[in-house]
Parts: structure tokens; C-alpha cells; sequence
């Protein structure tokens, strides 16, 4: 049942990382903000500092914003309101292993210094800085130890926001909060480019648009190899929680990435973007036919029997027929720790499962096939 309740929260949670506010092309660049596709974050260099916005809403008010100082020059006197934080940073809380992957490629995984919510982190470095001690856990996002964040008193600490959510009540004992809001972009590009912010942080900003345009290329050449696809193969996500089957809404990025490896959605005229509570009925009516069936489990080798066993009346839909069933395993698969800021990585693996004659041979790095 930990692990049940453990996925759900990991599932429901994905959704919305990978949610936006409506589906728009990639090829929509942001408009005055500094950026490419990114809607949710601004970037604007100015004399002696760099401006970083933060909004929840593409035309929304900035929810935070954030002046950024390079520690080898002085504060700049009359600077506009906002947060004002020195970088390089050499200490950060994290509250989401998310975060922790984009630190490690940009070569500043030593900057955190105490993570939120430390049972989530499955990274062998943040394990292993747990158990020497030079990592701390702040205890979970609900009630972190304020004498920790004292004790270690970092440059800030990281939180990923969510529609609605506060941090009003949340103690900081004077350390900031560094706001991301990627998980609310629109595109899976959008949100892969808040990896700027973080090389604004860190110092490494060449090296994040590095790693950002070869993320950006590779969508795009995933992107045009699905529209050499003939057919569009349905596809039914998720299973059954506790009497309800969670999907994604019509208008989230999930949604948006299975169109864009040439998959029929089921649920693509849905207009909404986090995740549909629907019931078995319901889903069986609109996806019994589906091709092909994508879901995650956790800590979890999945088989035919086994899934039967968690309700037989899957044995109902056209995948378990014909085995055409592909789960993700998502205590080691890295599905949720990496694809965050790596959408090429889930695009290259829907494209693999749903067109393989396009595929040329390769498997897909997060899902693998049930076995019969």
C-alpha cells in the first residue's frame, strides 16, 4: 500500500509537472521576456545584475523577482524591487530531485548543501551525501526544520510551485525561496529552458544553453521524424488508483507529447491540463480499443498475471490482449528525475513504443514491455 499511495503521488505529481495552461506550438517563441519558449520566466540583464521574473500565468503579475548580483562586484544602488541574491550560489536547499539532475549536468551538484522531502531522491550522490553528513535533511515540505535551514543557512531554497500554493506561512528563517514555476509551462521546450535559471545561479549559464540547445535540436529532430509516421495508434496512460483512473487532461504536455510522437490521445479534446479523475466505465469506453498501453508502477516487474492481479477487468482492454503493454518502473527507471528537463528523452521513448518502424532498432530508455 506505501508503494501504491507512493506512486500516485509521483503520478499525479508528473502530470502536473508536465502540465501547461494551454497547448500552443513549440515553435511559439516568448515574446519579451528574453526567452525562447519558456512563458512562465523572464530574463533580462541589466547594469550590474540580471532580472529574473517568475509568473504562474503567461500575462500574469510576477509571483517573485529575483535580482542577481555576481558576488565580485558591489550591489548596485537603487536597484527595483525584488529579492536580491548574490551568485555564483554555493549552498541550496532543494526540495525536488528535478532540480538535482540539471545541477549535476551544469557540474554544481556541490552546491546543495540540504534536500526537502528526502526519501524522493533516488540520485546515488544526494544518497550518499545523506549518509556522510554533507548533505542534511530538512525534514518535508509540510514542517522543514527551521534550525537546520539555520544551521546551514544556504544562499536559498529551492520550491517548484503549484496553481494555487502560498509560501506565505512556510519558514525561510531569512533564507529566500528560490520560486521555479517550469512544472506550469506550456511546452515541454518551455519548461526545459528554465535550465537558464539555473545557469544564471550557478555561474554556468554557457553551459546551460549548451545543454538547452541540444535538447531543443533533439525535439525538434524527434519531432519531424514522427511526421513521417503513416497512422496514428491510440493509446490509453495510467491504470486504476484506489477506484479512479487518473489520465492527463487534454490540454497538458503529456497530451501534447503523444501527439507529438504520432499517437491518438483519446482525451486530446479535453480542455483541461492537469490530470482527470475518471472511472473504469469511462475509460473503458473511450480507450478499450486503444493499441497500445503506457503506464508506471513502482518497485514493481510488471507481467500480464500480475497486472490482472491488481484488477482483473483490465484483462478487458485490447492491449492486454494482444501485449502491446509498456510500464515504466519508476523507483529506478529515472522517469521522474530526469525527463523534467530532458522532454526528448520521453518523446524518443513514446516514439520508439507507438512507431517503430521509425525507430530503426532502438529501445526506449524508460518503458519496457510487459512480459506475457
Amino acid at each position: 500500500m506505501a508503494n501504491k499511495s507512493l506512486l500516485l503521488t509521483f503520478v499525479i505529481l508528473f502530470g502536473v509537472l508536465l502540465s501547461g495552461c494551454a497547448k500552443k506550438s513549440e515553435q511559439t517563441a516568448a515574446k519579451g521576456n528574453g526567452m525562447k519558449y519558456a512563458q512562465l520566466l523572464g530574463i533580462t540583464p541589466e547594469e550590474g545584475y540580471t532580472r529574473v521574473d517568475v509568473r504562474t500565468e503567461a500575462n500574469g503579475e510576477p509571483v517573485a523577482t529575483y535580482l542577481l548580483v555576481p558576488k565580485d562586484k558591489e550591489v548596485p544602488s537603487n536597484l527595483p524591487k525584488g529579492e536580491v541574491i548574490r551568485v555564483p550560489v554555493s549552498s541550496l536547499v532543494v526540495n525536488s530531485s528535478i532540480y538535482a539532475h540539471p545541477l549535476k549536468e551544469l557540474g554544481s551538484i556541490g552546491v546543495i548543501k540540504g534536500v526537502i522531502d528526502a526519501p524522493y531522491f533516488s540520485m546515488p550522490e544526494i544518497k550518499a551525501g545523506l549518509q556522510n553528513g554533507s548533505i542534511t535533511d530538512i525534514g518535508n515540505m509540510q514542517q522543514p526544520s527551521v534550525e537546520k535551514i539555520v544551521t546551514l543557512h544556504p544562499d536559498g531554497i529551492m520550491i517548484n510551485l503549484f496553481e494555487g500554493m502560498t509560501t506565505s506561512e512556510m519558514p525561510t528563517a531569512g533564507v529566500p525561496y528560490l520560486k521555479f514555476a517550469d512544472n506550469l509551462e506550456y511546452t515541454p521546450l518551455g519548461r526545459a529552458e528554465w535550465i537558464k535559471f539555473l545557469g544564471l545561479l550557478t555561474g554556468k549559464e554557457k553551459e546551460a544553453q549548451k545543454i538547452f540547445n541540444q535538447v531543443e535540436a533533439e525535439y525538434n529532430a524527434l519531432l519531424q521524424q514522427s511526421k513521417e509516421a503513416t497512422n496514428k495508434p491510440k493509446v490509453l496512460v495510467e491504470n486504476m488508483y484506489e477506484g479512479v483512473w487518473y489520465v492527463p487532461g487534454g490540454n497538458s504536455v503529456s497530451a501534447q507529447m503523444l501527439n507529438d510522437a504520432g499517437a491518438t490521445y483519446p482525451w486530446a479534446q479535453d480542455k483541461r491540463n492537469g490530470s482527470l479523475p475518471l472511472t473504469y466505465e469511462e475509460v473503458l469506453a473511450k480507450a478499450g480499443d486503444a493499441d497500445i498501453w503506457l503506464l508506471k508502477v513502482f518497485g514493481q516487474q510488471l507481467t500480464k498475471a500480475s497486472l490482472a492481479e491488481m484488477d482483473k477487468r483490465y484483462t478487458q482492454f485490447q492491449p492486454y490482449k494482444t501485449g502491446k503493454i509498456w510500464y515504466s518502473d519508476t523507483s529506478t527507471s529515472g522517469l521522474f528525475d530526469y525527463s523534467a528537463f530532458h522532454p526528448e528523452t520521453v518523446l524518443s521513448d513514446y516514439l520508439i513504443i507507438i512507431h517503430p518502424e521509425l525507430a530503426k532498432g532502438k529501445t526506449p530508455r524508460y518503458f519496457k514491455q510487459i512480459a506475457p
